[in-house]
């Protein structure tokens, strides 16, 4: 299992991840296209035309405050997007739209 100190890496890996938040939240994991940002996702999601800039290939379900899922993905190089679409307990909004958004590379092994 992978601590949170530790970079993903391309292959199969599994990881822990916890909600230490206040909310519920969730981690959907995207597989972007070359050049495509998590931005050009949401964009298409609303929609629906044209190819697809990413594609969903993993992730958690919901989780309370404190709880934990382990998933077990298998990461090509890449770029990707981490997005949570739990709705905001305060506006009702998804998380996506408060900022909880990422993107990140996974290189290619060494």
């Amino acid at each position: 299992m992978r601590s949170s100190s530790q970079p993903l890496q391309a292959g199969r890996q599994t990881i822990r991840v916890k909600n230490t938040a206040e909310q519920s939240h969730e981690v959907v994991i995207i597989k972007l296209q070359p050049g495509k940002k998590p931005a050009d996702m949401l964009a298409w999601m609303e929609k629906m035309e044209g190819p697809p800039p990413g594609a969903p290939i993993g992730g958690t379900t919901p989780m309370a405050r404190g709880e934990e899922n382990i998933i077990t993905v298998d990461l090509p190089a890449g770029e990707y997007g981490l997005l949570c679409f739990v709705s905001d307990a305060k506006d009702g909004k998804p998380h996506f739209m408060h900022g909880m958004v990422t993107q990140l590379t996974i290189p290619a092994p060494k």
